[in-house]
C-alpha cells in the first residue's frame, strides 16, 4: 500500500483516492468497483492513516454532497459524538476512526473522504446562495421549518450575528418568507437561507457541548459576565448542577460586592433573556433521560445523567427543573420526599397535557388534521390512560389547535406537515386536483414512510377521509376549496418535498401529448433523463405525484386524459407478445439445481424470482457468491437478490441470459452469463 502512495504522489489513502475519481472525469462503475474493492482488501494495513487532510470547511454537514448513506451516518455519529461536530477537527481524524462509524463499508469511507478532498465543497457558499435564488422547492432546494429553528432568534447571542433585528425565531422568518409575495422574494430568499446555514453551523456546535458547557456558554454570552461573576449567578439561578438556589447575600459576599450589585447581575440575566425557549438540545434530552427513569431519587438522577455522557458531572435533578423553567420549557417532572428521600416523580397532569401535546403535534404533522380519539389510542401505546374528554380538554386550552367540522383539529401554527407539503407539490404540477385523488396521492406517500422504516414514531396508516381533508383545506390560508376540488391560494408560497426524480417524471408526461404513458416507456423516457431504473419503479409505485390508472397505464395526479386515448393505449398493451423471461430450470448432472433468464435492458429494475418448482429447495437461504465476495439471497417467496452489481461488473445487456446455479450441499452460487446470440440452439 505505502509503495502505492508513493508512486502517486500521494500523502494520504484519500489522496491517492482522488487521484483515481479525478474532478470533471467520468469514472466506470467497474473502476469505481475496483477500488471499493481495494480499499476492502487492505483496512489493516490503512486504517493508521489520515483519512483527511488539510480541510478548511465552513459549512454544515447538511451541505457537504455525500450520499444518503454517508451523510446519515455522519449525522448519527456526530449526534453521539462519536465524531467532532465541526468540520474543522477532521483533519485529525484517521481511516479507524471512518471504520468506526456504524453502517460504513468500504465505498463510504471512499465518499467520505473523497468528496472532502476533491474539491466538491469548496464552492458551496456561493452555490447555496445562487440555489435561494431558485423560487421552485425542491428536495434539498426549498427552504423547510425544522423542529430546532424554533428556538433561535436574534435574541439569543450565539445565533444573533446570523439573524435580522427582532423577536421573530428563525422558524417563524421563514414561515413568514413562504408565505410573502414580492418582486423581492428571491433576494429575501439568498439572505435567509445564508442564515439558516450559519445558524445550523452555530446549532451543531452547540449541540457538541456537555450541559454545563451549553448553559455556561448561553448565560455567558447573553450576560457578557465571565469567570468567578458568571459562576455566582449561575449558583444564583440554580442553573449549574447544584441542589439549591444561593442567596443574593451568599453570592455578593463570594464575590465581595453590595446585595444590590449582586442584583443587578442577576437583572442582566433577566431582562434579556428570549421570549421563546432557549435553544439548548442538551436540556431536552437530560428531560426525557429522567422522565424514562422517573421514579428516581435525587442523587441517582444526577449521576445517570454523567453516565449517559449529557453532563460532565453530577447534575442535581432541581438544578435541571429550574434550569427548565428559565430556558422556557414546560415539564411534567417534579420532586417529591418521600420518607425523607428526594424523588424525581411525573406529574400526572402536567404529563397528561405534555404528552397530549406531543402526540397531537405529530399526528397533526402527518395527517393535517386529527381527532382526539387518535391522540388516546397514541397515548395508549405509551403507557398513558386518558379519554377523549380529557384530551378534547387540554387542545382546546392550546391556541395553536383549532376545532373543525365533525370534531377534527388542526394544528394552526404548523407549517411543513406531510399533507401540506404533498398536496401542495401536486397543485405545483396541475392547478386543481379532486380532494379524493389527493387523499389517494398522500395514501401512496404514507405506504412508502410506513413500510420503509425511516420515521422513529409510528405514522398513520391511512389518511384522513375526504371529509376531513377538505376541512383541512378550507381551514388553511395556502389552499382554495372550489367544489370538490382544492387548488393554491393566490400567492401561496408552500415548501414542498419534490424530489429531482419525481419532477423529471412529471415532466415526462406533461409533455405527452395524451398525458399518459405505459410503464415501460415510463422507464425508458426516464433513462434518458439519467434517471435509474430501480428509482423509478420506486417512484411509481410509491410517489404521491404519479397515478396508476390501471392495466399499466401511468398519469400525472390530477391530469384529466382523454378515455380515447386511454382505451387506444390499453389495445395496444394487449396486442403485444409476453415476454419469457425464465428460459430454463433442472436438476444438472453434477446434482446442481440451476435456472436462466433472459435480461431485460435494465438490470436494476429487475425482480428476478425462481420457478416455483424449485423454490421449495432454494427459499429462505443464502448462498455464497464468490464471483462478486458477497451472497445470493433468497427470500420466502423464491426472489433472487445480490447479483446485480456483477451484472453491471462484468457488462451485462439486454438479451443476454443469466444462468443461476445452487450447489444446495456446498451452500454456494454461480452465474454464468451467455450474452445474446451465443445460445446454443436447441
Amino acid at each position: 500500500m505505502q509503495a502505492e502512495l508513493s508512486e502517486t504522489g500521494a500523502r494520504t489513502y484519500s489522496d491517492l483516492s482522488v487521484s483515481a475519481i479525478a474532478p470533471g472525469k467520468s469514472f466506470s462503475e467497474r473502476g469505481k468497483a475496483l477500488l471499493v474493492w481495494l480499499v476492502k482488501s487492505r483496512l489493516a494495513e490503512i486504517q493508521d492513516l489520515p483519512a483527511v487532510s488539510d480541510l478548511n470547511l465552513q459549512v454544515s454537514v447538511d451541505f457537504i454532497p455525500w450520499t444518503t448513506r454517508t451523510r446519515n451516518a455522519v449525522r448519527s455519529a456526530v449526534w453521539q459524538r462519536q465524531l467532532p461536530a465541526s468540520p474543522f477537527d477532521w483533519s485529525l481524524l484517521r481511516i479507524r476512526d471512518i471504520m468506526a462509524i456504524p453502517n460504513l463499508g468500504p465505498g463510504s469511507y471512499l465518499d467520505f473522504a473523497c468528496t472532502l478532498e476533491a474539491g466538491a465543497v469548496a464552492d458551496l457558499h456561493s452555490q447555496s446562495e445562487a440555489d435561494a435564488e431558485t423560487p421552485d422547492s425542491t428536495e434539498g432546494e426549498g427552504i423547510e421549518v425544522e423542529p430546532w429553528m424554533r428556538f433561535v432568534s436574534h435574541s439569543d447571542p450565539r445565533f444573533r450575528e446570523h439573524l435580522p433585528l427582532g423577536g421573530e425565531t428563525l422558524a417563524e422568518l421563514v414561515e413568514s418568507f413562504v408565505s410573502e409575495v414580492g418582486g423581492d422574494a428571491q433576494e429575501k430568499g439568498a439572505q435567509l437561507r445564508e442564515a439558516v446555514i450559519r445558524s445550523r453551523f452555530t446549532a451543531e456546535k452547540v449541540s457538541a457541548l456537555s450541559l454545563e458547557g451549553a448553559i455556561e456558554d448561553y448565560v455567558g454570552r447573553l450576560t457578557g459576565l465571565k469567570g468567578d461573576r458568571l459562576a455566582r449567578i449561575l449558583d444564583r439561578l440554580q442553573m449549574s448542577g447544584q441542589s439549591r438556589a444561593y442567596t443574593l447575600e451568599e453570592v455578593a459576599s463570594r464575590l465581595g460586592i453590595t446585595r444590590e450589585r449582586a442584583r443587578q447581575l442577576q437583572l442582566k440575566f433577566d431582562s434579556r433573556i428570549s421570549r421563546h425557549p432557549v435553544y439548548l438540545p442538551q436540556l431536552d434530552a437530560a428531560l426525557e433521560i429522567l422522565e424514562s427513569e422517573a421514579p428516581i431519587d435525587a442523587e441517582t438522577a444526577s449521576r445517570v445523567l454523567r453516565d449517559r455522557g449529557i453532563s460532565d458531572g453530577p447534575f442535581h435533578p432541581q438544578s435541571l427543573l429550574s434550569t427548565a423553567a428559565r430556558l422556557g420549557r414546560r415539564v411534567s417532572l417534579i420532586l417529591q420526599e418521600i420518607a425523607g428521600q428526594l424523588i424525581v416523580v411525573i406529574e400526572a397532569r402536567a404529563r397528561l397535557n405534555i404528552e397530549v401535546e406531543r402526540e397531537s403535534s405529530r399526528l397533526a404533522f402527518q395527517g393535517g388534521v386529527f381527532r382526539p380519539d387518535s391522540v388516546v389510542s397514541a397515548l395508549r401505546l405509551r403507557g398513558t390512560t386518558a379519554g377523549p374528554e380529557e384530551v378534547k380538554a387540554v387542545l382546546n386550552q392550546l391556541s395553536e389547535y383549532e376545532e373543525l367540522a365533525g370534531g377534527w383539529y388542526w394544528h394552526r401554527g404548523q407549517l411543513g406537515s406531510y399533507v401540506e407539503v404533498t398536496a401542495a407539490g401536486m397543485l405545483g404540477f396541475v392547478s386543481e386536483i379532486d380532494v379524493g385523488s389527493i387523499r389517494e396521492g398522500l395514501g401512496k406517500g404514507l405506504r412508502w414512510r410506513t413500510t420503509s422504516g425511516r420515521m422513529s414514531a409510528p405514522w398513520i396508516p391511512v389518511p384522513p377521509p375526504r371529509e376531513a381533508l377538505a376541512s383541512f383545506f378550507q381551514a388553511h390560508p395556502s389552499f382554495v376549496q372550489v367544489g370538490s376540488s382544492v387548488r393554491l391560494a393566490p400567492g401561496a408560497r408552500v415548501s414542498t418535498r419534490v424530489t429531482p426524480t419525481e419532477s423529471k417524471l412529471a415532466d415526462l408526461f406533461r409533455e405527452s401529448p395524451t398525458g399518459i404513458l405505459d410503464r415501460a416507456r415510463v422507464i425508458d423516457l426516464a433513462a434518458r433523463q439519467d434517471v435509474s431504473p430501480s428509482s423509478t419503479a420506486l417512484a411509481m409505485t410509491y410517489s404521491p405525484y404519479l397515478e396508476n390508472l390501471g392495466g399499466g397505464i401511468w398519469t400525472l395526479r390530477g391530469l384529466k386524459p382523454d378515455p380515447v386515448a386511454i382505451a387506444e393505449l390499453r389495445r395496444q398493451l394487449a396486442t403485444r407478445a409476453p415476454v419469457k423471461r425464465i428460459t430454463d430450470f433442472g436438476w444438472r448432472d453434477d446434482g446442481r439445481l440451476h435456472f436462466s433468464c433472459v435480461l431485460p435492458k435494465y438490470t436494476e429494475g429487475l425482480v428476478l424470482s425462481a420457478p416455483a418448482t424449485i423454490v421449495r429447495y432454494i427459499a429462505a437461504r443464502t448462498f455464497a457468491f464468490p464471483q462478486d465476495d458477497t451472497d445470493l439471497r433468497v427470500d420466502d417467496s423464491g426472489i433472487v437478490g445480490g447479483y446485480k452489481r456483477w451484472l453491471r461488473q462484468v457488462g451485462a445487456d439486454e438479451g443476454d441470459v443469466a444462468t443461476f446455479v445452487f450447489d444446495l450441499i456446498g451452500g454456494s452460487a454461480v452465474v454464468e452469463l451467455i450474452p445474446r446470440g451465443y445460445q446454443e440452439e436447441d
